[in-house]
């Protein structure tokens, strides 16, 4: 939702090897690279790119979450259109039942007439996947109803979040509701469901500024959501697209996208209920969205844009002891800057999401982003990755 509002940056071909820098010399380094890239492939890609070509209707493809659903069963979704902010902007999705070496053909999981569909995300809710997105214009071209609001039909207050529901016994969404938040808010990340039985979902606010996050919370299994309190950041560097993992312990961490150049974290011991201040850590960052998640040995994976300020490289690192230390950086897939006299004006890698399979293999999806006035292609790429098993073996065997 916030990819505009950036430094745009750089995509390329993926490099099939990768140099291993070293991390920040102010970052404790708990170990060497904690894994490796087992394999690369494309989820995604609409083969059009021109944003003024008529019949292009899905070249630019951005923001993907995964969730798997069970056993090899993976469900990924992203928006798609023409370009960014387009009214005929739709949600995507693919599945997959081999663990993501192969997907099926991409549809349409909701299109909401005369509005943009924005940054789907799911929660696995036991029985049944929930899918979340936010509808919204952040132009007013075709005309809005002047005699409106122009608020209510323009930019980060028109947006609200809704929900469709996939019981694991089908293969049909149902049709999508507003889970009654107020307008302005907007997921982002994968929401989680707590050991309580609890379902959280990371948010935040799009206007006005700066960007809060907060969370909701459902008791019943996503019939209703309550609010958490606003999580802030100090000045104007914002804490936007929050991404949120549940340790060992029962704790929360949350991942805040902030433009300082560094990596935040808030951590909640109530279950989401209170959040602590957030904290600048000396991971840096470029002004993108992270990710973490708790596989289920334990290790903390954080997912991010190591490179500062472009989205040129995503990487991994990991940490045994909940955020606290951090391992060197696993290069995922980086991309080279465009030159002044280049056509593109923009590559990124970024925006990632991730899911832990049956054998304890991450797949992970991306967005590939090259931009230039003709050509604005946005394509839904995959890595599969294997951890290294920790020092004390409590990480499962591969």
């Amino acid at each position: 939702m916030l990819r505009l509002l950036h430094t745009l940056a750089a995509i390329a071909l993926t490099p099939a090897v990768f140099a291993v820098q070293p991390p920040n010399d102010a970052v404790p380094a708990t170990s060497a690279v904690p894994g490796m890239v087992e394999s690369r492939s494309i989820v995604f890609d609409y083969g059009k790119y021109d944003p003024y070509d008529r019949t292009n209707l899905y070249g630019f493809n951005h923001a993907p979450s995964i969730i798997r659903i069970s056993g090899s069963r993976l469900q990924t979704a992203w928006f798609s259109g023409p370009f960014e902010g387009s009214i005929h902007q739709v949600i995507l999705g693919a599945s997959s039942e081999d663990g993501g070496r192969t997907w099926n053909a991409a549809k349409v999981l909701n299109d909401a007439p005369h509005l943009s569909d924005f940054d789907p995300s799911f929660i696995n809710a036991g029985d049944r996947t929930l899918l979340f997105f936010s509808t919204g214009r952040w132009t007013r071209w075709p005309p809005v109803d002047y005699r409106k609001s122009k608020q209510e039909q323009v930019g980060g207050r028109s947006f609200t979040i809704h929900m469709r529901q996939l019981p694991h016994d089908t293969d049909h969404w149902s049709d999508a509701v507003s889970i009654g938040s107020e307008p302005g808010w907007n997921s982002r990340s994968d929401g989680i469901r707590l050991s309580t039985g609890e379902l959280l979902l990371p948010t935040h606010r799009l206007e006005p500024q700066p960007y809060v996050a907060s969370v909701l919370i459902s008791q019943d299994n996503g019939k209703t959501w309550t609010r958490g309190p606003e999580i802030k950041t100090p000045g104007m560097i914002g804490a936007a697209e929050p991404s949120v993992a549940e340790l060992p312990d029962g704790s929360l961490i949350m991942a805040l996208r902030v433009n300082d150049g560094r990596i935040w974290f808030a951590r909640s011991r109530d279950h989401g209920r209170n959040w602590s201040q957030p904290e600048r850590t000396k991971l840096n960052a470029a002004t993108s969205s992270s990710n973490v998640f708790c596989t289920s040995g334990g290790q903390l994976v954080l997912t991010y844009n190591s490179s500062s300020p472009e989205r040129t490289q995503l990487s991994l690192r990991v940490s045994k002891d909940g955020g606290k230390s951090w391992s060197a950086l696993l290069p995922l897939v980086e991309v080279k800057q465009p030159l002044r006299d280049e056509e593109v004006f923009s590559r990124q890698v970024c925006y990632p999401s991730v899911c832990e399979l049956e054998n304890g293999r991450l797949r992970i999806v991306w967005a590939d982003i090259e931009m230039s006035a003709t050509r604005q292609a946005g394509i839904i790429k995959s890595a599969l990755v294997r951890l290294y098993p920790d020092r004390s073996g409590s990480e499962r065997n591969h």
